[in-house]
């Protein structure tokens, strides 16, 4: 029987961050990629729910989370933010899963705080060159901003669909073609809604991992059990090949397709799910939350 998926809000600071939760057991924190929010993993959330206590937040400006107050939020930035969330929920080591933006995220907080990540699995864990990322820098993030004839509604559609053709989305050359399937245009629908969410604010929180020069040296510098998986078809998939040589403890490889990263993603969270907090129900730990007098007593690992 499938967990029910709630969303509610919880005050952190200053503030607000919405999020996403099911099931219950050793704790699984999903992040999403940007310009998306949480509500793309509600599929993974429905289906790890039956073995984890699966918690997936909007990232600071994403969904319906409020921006960190920062002109440019970099990468160590949210991922101290991830950190105040974690600590306002009372949350021990987590088992922690993030996709692009999210694995630049979950690398540096796993780095930056081993001691609250029991064990790490990022989907395309960026590294880019500096050649590559000024031209993105310069073009991949338009400004998003309204026209009087509501123009900026189907720049965007087609924005979103060209992203799944052309990597940079507007490239539009041969060299620039991508292996992804053309997106329903449910998805593209679903994406373009979560755009619009951030609004023109989308660019601070998705030029940050293309700020970060430092994907590849916190991996080296991991101290939980993490794997790197890179999908075959990614467009990050070369940037396997520009990790440095990785830590006792830490593998990096390329996975055929989603359903292989899955299984390995799986297998290591099974393998260090007795280190992980557990959470019975979300229910009174989102209430304690709520209540900075109360604590709900959590579980921990050893």
């Amino acid at each position: 029987m499938t967990s029910e998926v709630r969303s509610q809000f919880v005050q952190v600071g200053e503030r607000r961050v919405f999020l996403r939760c099911a099931g219950s057991g050793p704790v699984l924190v999903l992040l999403h990629q940007s310009p998306e929010s949480s509500a793309s993993l509600v599929p993974w959330i429905e289906r790890l729910a039956d073995r984890y206590a699966v918690l997936a937040p909007d990232t600071p400006g994403f969904g319906h989370s409020d921006p960190l107050p920062l002109a440019q939020p970099t990468i160590p930035d949210l991922a101290a933010a991830l950190g105040r969330l974690l600590e306002a929920l009372g949350l021990g080591p987590v088992l922690l899963w993030g996709v692009h933006t999210g694995a630049a995220i979950a690398c540096r907080l796993a780095r930056a705080a081993p001691g609250r990540v029991a064990a790490l699995v990022c989907d395309g864990l960026s590294a880019f060159t500096r050649e590559e990322r000024q031209p993105l820098l310069d073009g991949y993030l338009p400004p998003f901003e309204p026209s009087w004839d509501g123009g900026h509604l189907h720049w965007l559609w087609a924005r979103i669909r060209e992203q799944t053709l052309f990597f940079p989305w507007h490239s539009g050359t041969a060299a620039a073609r991508i292996a992804y399937p053309l997106a329903s245009p449910e998805r593209i629908h679903a994406q373009v809604m979560e755009l619009l969410d951030a609004g023109d604010g989308y660019r601070a929180g998705y030029r940050a991992p293309l700020l970060y020069e430092h994907g590849a040296a916190s991996a080296a510098e991991l101290a939980v059990p993490a794997a790197l998986l890179y999908r075959a078809a990614d467009v990050l998939r070369p940037h396997l090949e520009r990790l440095p040589p990785l830590p006792a403890g830490v593998t990096a490889r390329e996975v055929a397709a989603a359903a292989a990263q899955a299984r390995e993603a799986e297998d290591l969270f099974a393998q260090q799910a007795p280190r992980a907090a557990q959470v019975g129900a979300w229910a009174p730990v989102l209430e304690a939350a709520a209540s900075p007098g109360r604590r709900v007593l959590q579980g921990r690992g050893t």
